[in-house]
Order: structure tokens, then sequence, then C-alpha cells
């Protein structure tokens, strides 16, 4: 039996919410298990004479990548879905629709006609064109598109950053104003003035997150990585988010 219209988009951006939860719930529990943690040593070069040294009893699981990569694919099967269902919304012929992503607003146009979407309304072009799905235009629309490719090439493992100094009894958690990281086992940092007075050999708990690498190594070298940075969970949620709403932005002109 035929889905209603648009349903096919709506199930692949349900579907990615799906594995949003899930990684939101491996991420907890990961977390849960404490697998990072810091401990003071003596150093002096840090001020003064003493240091924070980052300790990794766990490395992030691998496996985060696959969920992540099941998230993006899906947001990018749900753009070429919907691509289909304006065309064929306006009875014309799907056949080699899909969702256009250009290099630049200039190439833009073509990109438009070799997708096929100058097959639906007039309205959708208009649309698409103020979307602006190439480089340099939206970043997080752009972004779905080359994270869903550069996932088929490598593996879109999260790195973990530090967001609070060590939770210490009697002193309150302090926010630092920049995340601190990536965290690697023996990164030292400098202890805040109100962990000053705390002796070498001490270790606590911190306050982590992780974040989508800047950077990913290819063929032709070091390349950004579309919203790089970016802390996982909220990224993928607005992403998602953003979806939704072109989604229903192209029901509305259908």
């Amino acid at each position: 039996m035929p889905l209603p219209p648009f349903e096919a988009p709506r199930l692949k951006l349900r579907r990615a919410r799906y594995h949003i939860g899930d990684l939101t719930e491996q991420v907890r529990a990961y977390l849960r298990r404490s697998p990072l943690f810091l401990q003071i040593e003596a150093d002096p070069t840090f001020a003064g004479g003493k240091k924070w040294v980052a300790h990794v009893r766990e490395e992030v699981p691998p496996e985060f990548s696959t969920v992540i990569g099941d998230v993006i694919h899906n947001l990018r099967a749900a753009l070429d879905l919907l691509a289909c269902e304006v065309v064929r919304a306006n009875h014309s012929n799907d056949n080699g629709v899909y969702f256009p992503f250009a290099e630049s607003a200039i190439g833009l146009p073509a990109m438009i006609k070799k997708r096929h979407m100058d097959r639906a309304k007039p309205a959708v072009s208009i649309l698409i064109t103020k979307l602006a799905p190439y480089k340099g235009g939206n970043a997080a629309l752009r972004a779905i598109h080359d994270l869903d490719i550069m996932d088929k090439h490598q593996a879109l493992i999260p790195l973990s950053d530090m967001v609070g100094a060590p939770d210490i009894a009697g002193i309150p958690r302090i926010k630092h104003p920049a995340r601190m990281g990536p965290i690697r086992n023996g990164a030292a940092f400098a202890l805040p003035a109100a962990h000053s007075h705390l002796p070498v050999g001490l270790w606590a708990n911190g306050e982590f997150t992780l974040r989508f690498d800047s950077l990913h190594l290819s063929v032709s070298g070091l390349k950004a990585v579309p919203l790089g940075g970016g802390e996982v969970i909220p990224t993928l949620v607005s992403l998602a988010k953003f979806v939704e709403d072109i989604i229903e932005q192209f029901v509305r002109i259908a």
C-alpha cells in the first residue's frame, strides 16, 4: 500500500530521531562510567607549580560513529525523498530526482536542473534557492550532505572535551568559558585559582562532553569537518529540527 504524501521523508526523520535517542543514552552511560578523570601533579612550568593532568580510563567508543552516521544518512535520505514528493505533487516523473547541492550560489540553478527539481512547481525552485544548499550558503543544510559523504570514507568518531573543572567537595564546580580538549591521556591543564591550595596527588572527575572533530584526514590532507567543534547530541537534534522545518515548508507549497 502506498504511503500518504510526504510520509516517506517524515519516516526517515523519525528514524533519525530514534538513533539520536539511542546515541543520547549510550553517551550518558559512557559518561556515567567516569571514563576520564584528572589528577594534580607537580610542574614548575605551571602557575603555582601544579597542574591538572587528564587520565583516560576508557576511550570514546568507536561504535558511536556508526549511530552518528545512521542519523546523518536518514536526514540526507529524507531530503531526497522530499524532492521526489514535490515533483510527484506536480504530476511529474521522479526518475533521477534528488535534492540539489551545489558548490556555489552561481552553480545552484544548473544543479536544480541536473537533479530534475525543475519538474516541480516554480515555487519549489524558489524555496531551494532561499535555502542556499551550497558551500558558503546554509551551513547546516550543507553539513548534512557533506557529513553523509564523509561518513562513507571515514568514521565520525567524536572527541571528548572538558566543560567544567573537577567536582571537589566544598568547592563549587567551575565552568570553563570555553571547552578544553580534545582530552588525551596525559593532557595538562592549569589549575583554576580556587584549586591552587589542593595537594599534589589529589584526583577528581571533571565534567565532560562529546563534540565533533574539527578536522579529518583525507587523501589530499587535513580538511575541515562541517559543524566541527559542535557538541554531538545538540548538533544532531538541531539538524533533525532543521530537516523537519524544511519538510513542512515544502509541504505548504507542493
